[in-house]
């Protein structure tokens, strides 16, 4: 009787010991992580544009690592027994009992490691412009070009954008709102475009382009004002790109670009702020010309988490968020996350880490 019960022994365990676990936890953790650190992201994005509409630092925590962790074992142990009392006929064997107590153990022990972005090359990446091939290269993969210029440039050629500076909102000059405008129809006609030329000494040339023959007689024409108020050469047709503040020569456009900490300030202009903070002198008023077309970016606040939103942080003791239905909003949010993926480049040095084990 005692090899019966070794035997159904065997017989539990035996299939924990054949199965692999490593495997099946790929397919359920690798998309729930991704979505995880996303969510994380843009949280972290968001509470960072809120606070700096209370004048507040941003500071950001990345991911470094995630290492997770499984264990499964079980356990069996055999107690054999005895009937007591009158059995007539009964053996030795038949009156011999047992039993086989399982006891079976699942540890999930992920281990997460935080790594603060203090690095020189990030926090320089952070405060200094965009190269305006970062700005024109998002335009020819599709992003609408008035959207990355009104976050990302100062000034095209000299002429003024929207901007926010002490305080105050200062509205985009009409040539540029013009400019931008026509921009948009060429982008979306394919009318106009970049490209990276090299020359003899192998040095790049950022180039864009404008092909107006054989092109809407109509379009042609604004392709021609376009050029008319960037006061470069009517009959140019590609014209190089550079960083500056001031108008170029008549071959040249100057692109006076932002950078990201300006990019996030600028969102922060759209946060709303519960009126007894500005009461108190927790976030400062906003001055200047606030009425947009088309607001692109809205950060709604009130008492409660709300249920139906696209992101949400808590600030202050006060929620802010961007609904879900907002489109526009989130295509910018969108955008922005491209942006801090460009400005977290450069060799990562040594830096502090922060590992928590989350079991």
């Amino acid at each position: 009787m005692r090899y019966r019960i070794w035997l159904c022994a065997l017989a539990v365990l035996c299939p924990l010991g054949c199965q692999h676990l490593g495997p099946g936890t790929i397919v359920e953790d690798r998309v729930a992580y991704d979505e995880a650190i996303a969510i994380s992201w843009k949280e972290q994005t968001l509470l960072n544009i809120v606070k700096m509409r209370y004048f507040d630092t941003p500071f950001f925590t990345d991911i470094a690592q995630i290492v997770s962790g499984y264990s499964v074992g079980a356990q069996a142990t055999p107690t054999p027994g005895f009937i007591n009392g009158y059995f007539p006929g009964a053996s030795f064997g038949e009156r011999l009992i047992g039993s086989l107590p399982l006891q079976a153990a699942y540890i999930d022990r992920p281990t997460v490691s935080y790594a603060p972005q203090t690095r020189p090359d990030f926090i320089r990446n952070l405060t200094i412009p965009l190269p305006p091939t970062a700005v024109l290269y998002l335009m020819q993969a599709g992003y609408p070009v008035d959207l990355v210029f009104d976050l990302t440039l100062e000034a095209i050629n000299g002429i003024p954008g929207r901007s926010f500076s002490g305080g105050q909102v200062r509205p985009a000059s009409p040539e540029y709102q013009r400019i931008v405008q026509i921009l948009r129809k060429g982008q979306l006609s394919g009318s106009v475009g970049m490209r990276i030329e090299v020359g003899k000494d192998k040095t790049q040339a950022l180039v864009m382009f404008f092909r107006d023959p054989d092109i809407d007689p109509e379009l042609a024409a604004e392709l021609a004002e376009v050029r008319k108020l960037l006061r470069i050469d009517p009959a140019q047709r590609d014209v190089n790109i550079v960083f500056g503040t001031v108008r170029g020569g008549p071959n040249e456009i100057t692109m006076a670009t932002r950078s990201i900490y300006r990019v996030l300030s600028q969102l922060a202009v759209s946060v709303q702020v519960p009126d007894v903070h500005l009461a108190e002198g927790r976030a400062p008023p906003i001055g200047g010309d606030l009425a947009e077309e088309r607001p692109r970016f809205t950060v709604l606040t009130g008492c409660k988490k709300p249920k139906d939103c696209f992101t949400a942080t808590c600030y202050r003791g006060q929620w802010f968020w961007i609904d879900d239905r907002d489109a526009e909003s989130k295509r910018t949010m969108a955008y922005l996350m491209v942006l801090l993926a460009l400005a977290d480049t450069g060799t990562k040095e040594p830096v502090p880490f922060l590992t928590i084990q989350a079991n």
